[in-house]
């Protein structure tokens, strides 16, 4: 019941999809391990806390309701009519061919006749490849991030990677093995950094299988759905669009048509970079002036899969692919991202032809950016945009050489999609450089886009701008403490750049599994701050998952991670110094905190609230409720003007300083207090930020708090910031 609870949780939170949410029940009921009568009542009480959107939560009653009958010969359901159970506007449906107009959901593990083992998380699949979690979930199949034990064996620094297992019913089984052949075979020829990299196509018994690049990030369904009803910067749509465009260029210029493009089959990685995946109901197409057909025996029409908001009227009439199918679907896409909205309101392409439909031009378009998206979202191919690298040049901006300064740069990086790898700053500059005369888009960046990450599992980070800011609480600050005075002016150069978000548990772990270090043992708040052994990052003493910031860390712990960082990078990151910290936290504000107005400082932060006050009597909290007992998902809230996210709340964060009562002998260019520096002991290091527990009078900017190198807690965490050589 608490994995189903978990499960909608997440999706409330856009960290699981919606047919991941389906499948997780789907799995959990065909365990048998959980009454469905209580997951009945765990469904309902989920969605009277925080609503659920109609569609789900219908579908998600009748599959309860399908197996209690199925099981029991009972309707346990709910009062009053059950909703209409519809398809989500994301999600590929199958049907037979003959009736594709009245797709359906695919048969749940509970109605599959014949049922066989489903591998799960702790299984080995070809006594290579060990299951560790469980990161998605679709109509065909599951995919796990995996340990390759041969790779861990040669002592490769990344050593996991992931599976994609078969998961259809028994009678589509032959049909579906064809489609992840296919898959892999089409996959490996398609090369390309914006398609995801597949290595092998195997099976185990009756487990079939194939393996591919282990991604950290998240759906570009989640990116939309968090973005609400508004568009995203152009600039921004302009990258995204431009990668997911020369993607499937790419497969067009290999006579490959993807024919179920949509946002849940795009990944946008944490350094930004887009990956198309899920080539398993691709489709050959032959050129007009082809004269020996080489279709396969093969034809993964057989399966009646399409995405009915993304398809083409012509697949609706099973004609022959073709690359204006695809281009379609990135024209629904390109305009999601602009709007927030589908263009047709989310139905059928048919439907939307029979009505005369046509899409709102989308604010902030130039005339020939709103001809390029008509164009690609012609219902008639005759009409329609004939190629995808047309659309791309009458979309994206026209060439327009420029230079720019280490933000621009930085921000150029971010919204092109680029690695830095090891390169050293000069050169990178000078690469930037070139690709902004090539984009034209040096001169429309806002300061909000600049981001970047060295290397896949990296964390992203914002370059910061140069300038000044005082450092430490005015005099009449309410709870203002001595040691955040006096207030000094520090300067901070054009080479500094900062994590957006605290460290995750995903990455931590990369570090953790290439260097083994020791970590066990963690202080948790309960009637006091008392050591358990037993807790760890890994186990804080709440649950948590990947993109949740890693806590039970020391600072002698992140000095660790630091350094392996820099090793495996190339680039130098350390931890972010207390001034460094504070002027990138108040990002321009000299506020006492982000808001003023205690009862909104749920939207800014996961801070101490009522579901605290509920849980833990005496504590002082703020009159507001962000979701979070304990520790949020990293980019919680609403990020400051340097577009960094939790710099108040979530997790106090280590600095590099060593503790100093005041600011008496402060370096003004911003440098650490050290023993060299300052002379002092160093036996305490300086955490700032405040978490999910502290008390409102301490949630300020300036706060200040200490604690031995060693010590781990499950309020501390920390990010880094990385600098020029």
């Amino acid at each position: 019941m608490a994995d189903l609870a978990q499960a909608i949780q997440e999706y409330k939170d856009g960290h699981r999809t919606e047919e991941g949410l389906v499948a997780r029940l789907d799995h959990t009921l065909a365990s048998g391990d959980t009454d469905p009568a209580l997951l009945l009542t765990e469904l309902l009480k989920e969605h009277t806390e925080q609503p659920l959107n109609e569609p789900v939560f219908a579908t998600l009653l009748s599959r309860i309701n399908t197996h209690i009958q199925s099981t029991t010969g009972q309707h346990l359901g709910t009062q009053g009519p059950m909703p209409p159970v519809t398809d989500s506007t994301d999600r590929t449906a199958v049907a037979k061919p003959a009736d594709r107009t009245a797709a359906t959901l695919p048969m749940s593990a509970t109605q599959q006749p014949n049922a066989r083992h489903k591998p799960t998380v702790g299984d080995v699949v070809n006594q290579r490849f060990e299951l560790e979690e469980l990161i998605g979930e679709g109509g065909m199949s599951r995919v796990y991030r995996a340990l390759d034990r041969r790779k861990l064996e040669a002592q490769s620094r990344e050593p996991h990677l992931a599976v994609k297992v078969l998961d259809v019913p028994s009678e589509s089984q032959n049909t579906a093995f064809m489609a992840l052949q296919r898959e892999a075979q089409k996959s490996q020829a398609l090369q390309h950094k914006n398609i995801v990299r597949v290595y092998d196509f195997d099976r185990d018994g009756d487990t079939v299988f194939l393996t591919m690049e282990h991604l950290t990030g998240e759906a570009l369904s989640n990116v939309i759905r968090k973005q609400g009803k508004q568009g995203r910067p152009f600039v921004e749509v302009a990258s995204l669009v431009k990668q997911m465009g020369t993607a499937l260029a790419h497969a067009h210029d290999h006579r490959i048509v993807h024919a179920d493009f949509k946002p849940s089959n795009v990944f946008l990685t944490s350094d930004g970079i887009i990956k198309v995946i899920d080539f398993g109901i691709a489709r050959a197409y032959q050129e007009p002036t082809d004269t020996v057909s080489d279709k396969t025996l093969f034809d993964p029409r057989a399966l009646g899969a399409l995405t009915p908001a993304y398809a083409s009227p012509e697949m609706f009439d099973d004609l022959e692919p073709d690359p204006k199918d695809d281009i379609y679907s990135l024209g629904c896409v390109a305009y999601e991202l602009c709007t927030g909205l589908h263009p047709f309101s989310n139905i059928r392409s048919i439907d939307a032809k029979a009505a005369g439909a046509k899409p709102k031009r989308p604010k902030g378009l130039t005339q020939k950016q709103w001809q390029a998206l008509v164009g690609a979202l012609a219902f008639d191919r005759a009409s329609r945009t004939p190629t995808v690298k047309q659309f791309l040049a009458d979309f994206l901006p026209a060439p327009k050489p420029k230079s720019g300064n280490f933000v621009l740069q930085c921000a150029l990086a971010s919204v092109l999609g680029l690695g830095i790898g090891s390169v050293v700053f000069g050169y990178w500059w000078l690469q930037l450089r070139e690709v902004a005369e090539v984009a034209g888009t040096a001169d429309v960046i806002p300061p909000t886009a600049n981001r970047f990450a060295d290397c896949d599992g990296c964390p992203k980070v914002v370059a910061l701008a140069a300038g000044k800011s005082l450092i430490g609480s005015p005099a009449n600050e309410l709870d203002r403490r001595d040691s955040e005075g006096p207030r000094y002016e520090v300067s901070i150069g054009d080479n500094l750049a900062m994590s957006e978000a605290e460290i995750t548990v995903r990455q931590f772990r990369e570090f953790v599994e290439a260097e083994r270090p020791q970590l066990d043992g963690c202080r948790t708040r309960e009637s006091q701050w008392q050591i358990d052994k037993t807790l760890s990052w890994q186990n804080p003493g709440f649950k948590q998952t990947g993109s949740h910031p890693v806590t039970c860390v020391s600072w002698q712990d992140a000095q660790g991670y630091v350094a392996w960082l820099s090793k495996v990078s190339g680039a130098h990151y350390r931890l972010p110094s207390e001034a460094e910290w504070e002027y990138a936290a108040r990002a321009g504000q000299q506020n006492a905190r982000h808001w003023q107005d205690p009862a909104k400082a749920c939207r800014h932060a996961n801070v101490a609230d009522a579901t605290a006050a509920q849980q833990y009597s005496g504590w002082e909290t703020y009159p507001c409720s962000d979701g979070y007992l304990h520790t949020a998902p990293v980019r919680h809230g609403v990020a400051n003007d340097f577009q960094l996210f939790d710099m108040q709340g979530n997790l106090f964060e280590w600095t590099q300083d060593c503790w100093v009562d005041n600011y008496r002998q402060a370096d003004v260019n911003g440098s650490p207090a050290t023993a060299r520096s300052r002379g002092v002991d160093c036996k305490q290091r300086v955490l700032r930020g405040g978490s999910y527990s502290t008390a409102p009078a301490e949630q300020r900017l300036a706060f200040r708090n200490r604690f031995a190198p060693d010590y781990r807690a499950n309020t501390f965490g920390f990010r880094v910031v990385r600098t020029s050589p």
